[in-house]
């Protein structure tokens, strides 16, 4: 069973009790990175999204059937107080709880079902190596990026390439990407460029040192566009079923010099860190 469809199961086996990222993941035996790229590649939410939404679907659900006081309701949904509760519900729904206690009815409120996770479709083009990688100085552009909405990169890409050329000592011939802090609400993103040595102010710039590490190099030879596929199956099902130690470090994507951004084919090679 994939790392998500674990986590799916978790969830909804616990959806009365307290959750976060590190509950989840110790659920299923995976770290919280690994969790939070997994479900999060996979499914394009986080976990704890998914997991307020089914609870708070599941108390609209009950209140509708008048089952249950707004008080009780925020208990079995694993709220500790109904305050709590009721600023979660009225936040998601637009509505507050008691008035759908009031009107015993569900309707117009969007309620999240129990998801059901196909089986991650491994890429034909993903060839797998190991690259014990030197340490890498960076300079780049960082924003952050929810797992639902990451539709602003290919414009953050625009933005880095135009002001690029200011970047003095580069030492690659193309730029590579640098994924970091994933968590409950979604990850940094840094367009970058390696450098031989960091300038001695920031300014505008993200500067980044990482350390010599071993990375698991995985090269996607498709069209950019099918990238998501790649990662879903690499963090869902590939990781795992290649018994490799996943380290809690940023991850990269490598563009082959020969990467063409307006046609999107080149390759690209993603970068996950070992332990």
């Amino acid at each position: 069973m994939s790392t998500t469809r674990r986590a799916v199961w978790n969830i909804e086996r616990n959806l009365d009790r307290p959750l976060t990222l590190a509950t989840i993941a110790a659920g299923i035996g995976v770290s919280p990175f690994h969790l939070a790229h997994a479900f999060g590649r996979t499914t394009g939410l986080s976990a704890l999204r998914y997991a307020r939404e089914r609870r708070l679907s599941e108390a609209a659900k009950l209140l509708a059937r008048g089952d249950a006081s707004v008080t009780e309701t925020a208990y079995a949904a694993g709220y500790a107080t109904h305050a709590a509760f009721t600023r979660a519900f009225a936040r998601h729904f637009g509505r507050p709880p008691s008035a759908v206690g009031r009107e015993r009815s569900t309707a117009g409120l969007v309620l999240r079902a129990p998801m059901k996770v196909p089986p991650a479709k491994a890429s034909r083009a993903l060839a797998l190596r190991r690259v014990a990688s030197p340490r890498m100085f960076l300079v780049g552009t960082t924003a952050r990026y929810a797992y639902e909405d990451v539709a602003g990169i290919p414009r953050h890409w625009a933005r880095f390439m135009g002001e690029a050329s200011a970047i003095a000592h580069r030492t690659a011939t193309s730029p590579l990407s640098v994924s970091t802090r994933a968590g409950s609400d979604g990850f940094d993103y840094t367009c970058a460029w390696e450098v031989s040595r960091l300038p001695a102010a920031a300014g505008r710039w993200t500067l980044t040192t990482l350390p010599a590490r071993s990375y698991a190099v995985f090269r996607h030879d498709r069209h950019v566009s099918s990238l998501p596929e790649a990662y879903a199956w690499i963090w869902d099902e590939g990781l795992r079923r290649l018994r490799l130690p996943v380290a809690d470090a940023p991850t990269l994507e490598r563009f082959d010099p020969r990467f063409d951004p307006v046609t999107g084919m080149g390759g690209i090679e993603i970068w996950i860190p070992l332990r």
